[in-house]
Parts: structure tokens; C-alpha cells; sequence
């Protein structure tokens, strides 16, 4: 059961990918939609599946050199005992 069923929406979830991995890609939720999943009661589910990455590493697309590394810091949900990454 997704978050969104259990706030009474429908949802039909679509992957092209021919096998189910992990592929270093992620969906970030600013605070305005966190307030959003808190207002639809899933916010908890959401929190309770979060990973959190420690930082964001930035590489050249063409050379695949390292630009720059950005560190997060502490989440800022209250909860830190969620997964990092």
C-alpha cells in the first residue's frame, strides 16, 4: 500500500527500467512538500522509508571529473535516526 493510497488517492506507479534496481537517483522533497504529506497524514511513512544522503557530489557530464561536493549537514527532520546515506 502506498502513502498516497492510504491518504485515499489512486496511484499507478510506471517504471520503464526491465528490472527493479537501485540506480543512484532519488526524489528530494523541499519543505513545502513535507508540509503537504503532513497535511495528507503520510508524512510519517514517508520519514519512516527516507533515506538521508550526507551530501551531494557534483561531476562534469562529458569527463565525469569532480566539480564539487556539497555536505548537507544534520537533517532537518526531527526524527535523525533515519537512514543516511
Amino acid at each position: 500500500m502506498t502513502c498516497s493510497s492510504r491518504a485515499g488517492f489512486d496511484a499507478h506507479i510506471v517504471e520503464q527500467a526491465p528490472k527493479f534496481a537501485e540506480i543512484g537517483a532519488g526524489i528530494q522533497l523541499a519543505p513545502n512538500a513535507l508540509r503537504v504529506l503532513e497535511g495528507l497524514g503520510v508524512a510519517a511513512d514517508v520519514h519512516d522509508l527516507a533515506v538521508r544522503p550526507r551530501n551531494v557530489v557534483f561531476m562534469h557530464a562529458d569527463t565525469g571529473r569532480h566539480l564539487t561536493t556539497v555536505d548537507f549537514g544534520e537533517p532537518s527532520w526531527p526524527d535523525t535516526a533515519a537512514r543516511t546515506a
